[in-house]
């Protein structure tokens, strides 16, 4: 999947929103969800 298109201004969203669109992000580290062989079994390339 790929988003188009061009960001839209932070300052045209409801408060709520805006305030999620700038806050902080973090990610989920890959070696939580990219498994091989079994399930819960971290994929060797997922540690990095």
């Amino acid at each position: 999947m790929i988003a188009l298109g061009y960001p839209g201004s932070p300052d045209t969203l409801h408060p709520v929103l805006r305030e999620r669109e700038l806050a902080p992000r973090s990610r989920k580290p890959l070696n939580d969800f990219v498994f091989e062989g079994q399930w819960q079994q971290a994929a060797p390339d997922a540690n990095g």
